[in-house]
């Protein structure tokens, strides 16, 4: 997803947000299957290098995090710059059964940021 430039500060802490909200009793629900709410996720810094040459083709690559739910189940949030845009992408990044929950928690996470950016008043595309 994507806001104006000068919006990267207000992107960066919707993702924080939603992070920390999510697992909590008041904050959104993360489902998979027929499962709710399965853990807390937590934030861990993504190696800048490694996120350059695996997402760099998409413009200067500025802050890298990795989502991680239950050790197995992480999803790389990286925050782009290009073209006058500020560019969040969610890619899940497990393997084999991992695999399936991570790319169900990269959507979960990108639609729950979007909707914290739409109450802030932040246009995102």
């Amino acid at each position: 997803m994507s806001v104006p430039v000068g919006r990267l500060g207000s992107l960066i802490d919707a993702v924080h947000e939603v992070v920390w909200r999510t697992g909590r009793r008041s904050g959104p629900k993360w489902r998979y299957g027929n499962v709710i709410g399965i853990d807390r996720p937590r934030l861990r810094d993504l190696d800048p290098a490694a996120a350059r040459s695996r997402y760099g083709d998409r413009g200067r690559v500025v802050v890298a995090l990795a989502v991680v739910v239950q050790d197995q189940v992480v999803v790389h949030v990286v925050f782009v710059l290009a073209a006058g845009d500020a560019t969040a992408h969610f890619a899940g990044a497990g393997r084999g059964a991992a695999a399936d929950r991570a790319a169900s928690l990269a959507g979960f996470l990108a639609r729950a940021t979007r909707t914290v950016l739409s109450a802030a008043g932040i246009d995102s595309r």
